[in-house]
């Protein structure tokens, strides 16, 4: 289950983009760990991937700004699915792409 966000026309802090994500999840700070970092690639300004698991399930969080605004991704999977598929879910985050160019696919 795959959730995506945006706030067009403002570039939010990291703070309240992660203070968003928590509230959103129900998941409190303590428990996300980060998983990936990085700024100036793929359209991203910033953006950052955290995972955090409730019960039986994980929840990616990808998270951050580009040139249009600032941007959240909330992935939700079974525990089960993560462990069968860890290495295509690590493809997935790191592959998010900001299309923001007028005209662009």
């Amino acid at each position: 289950e795959l959730h995506a966000l945006a706030k067009l026309g403002t570039q939010a802090s990291r703070e309240d983009i992660r203070s968003y994500a928590e509230e959103e999840t129900g998941i409190p700070a303590k428990n996300w760990t980060k998983v990936d970092a990085g700024k100036g690639q793929l359209g991203w300004t910033w953006y950052e991937s955290w995972r955090a698991k409730k019960a039986n399930t994980v929840v990616y969080a990808g998270l951050g700004t580009g040139k249009r605004g600032s941007y959240l991704f909330l992935l939700n999977t079974s525990a089960q699915d993560l462990a069968k598929h860890k290495d295509a879910y690590r493809q997935w985050y790191q592959s998010i792409e900001l299309l923001e160019e007028p005209g662009r696919p």
